[in-house]
């Protein structure tokens, strides 16, 4: 016979051992299997039998644990709370400005400084919600702004503050106007208010 005989089944003469291929594959997946396990096994000893955090460093003289005692909680009265009544904040779904009126855009008499210093948000003040502040441009004309402060109005030229901390810097288009409350800058229009 010759080397290559024709029958499918007859094993090739030059080609290595059968046997040699598959031990040679049961090896590495032994060794990925060693190797699988040995990571395994690290995790569960560092993460279930606590092992050392590497992000948080321990502080020296110092358990893990906290002091027993400091987990007490401390004797508090039973004393149930009162009721809260007041208004806490504004509609979050609510307009800030208010468009004008049609009727709004006549312009007002200039009338003197402001004489009358109220703090805003000022408590006792008619009209007004205790810790917000209603700010309304009741009309601009020239370099002059008249301006309603919760109950208290104002009239007010360019560059002079007014109720303490309030401060018109400028007017413009006849009907709007800019303020400054500290950092805040806002500008209104007439018959806009802001209430914050």
């Amino acid at each position: 016979m010759s080397e290559t005989s024709g029958f499918p089944f007859d094993p090739d003469v030059g080609a290595p051992a059968a046997g040699a291929g598959s031990r040679r594959r049961l090896l590495l997946f032994v060794a990925a299997g060693v190797l699988i396990l040995a990571a395994l096994g690290y995790y569960l000893a560092v993460s279930v039998l606590g092992g050392t955090d590497p992000v948080v460093p321990a502080v020296a003289g110092r358990s893990r644990l906290p002091d027993p005692g400091a987990l007490a909680a401390p004797s508090m009265p039973n004393v149930a709370p009162k009721t809260f009544s007041d208004v806490i904040g504004r509609d979050p779904f609510g307009p800030l400005v208010t468009a004008p009126a049609a009727g709004a855009a006549a312009a007002a008499p200039a009338a003197p400084a402001p004489t009358a210093i109220p703090a805003p948000g000022a408590a006792g003040a008619t009209g007004t919600t205790p810790g917000m502040t209603t700010f309304k441009v009741l009309g601009v004309s020239g370099n002059q702004a008249i301006v309603s402060l919760d109950t208290k109005k104002y009239t007010v030229t360019v560059g002079a503050t007014f109720a303490t901390a309030y401060k018109l810097l400028k007017t413009s288009g006849g009907s709007c106007a800019a303020f400054a409350y500290g950092e805040m800058r806002f500008d209104l229009c007439e018959g806009q208010t802001l209430i914050f």
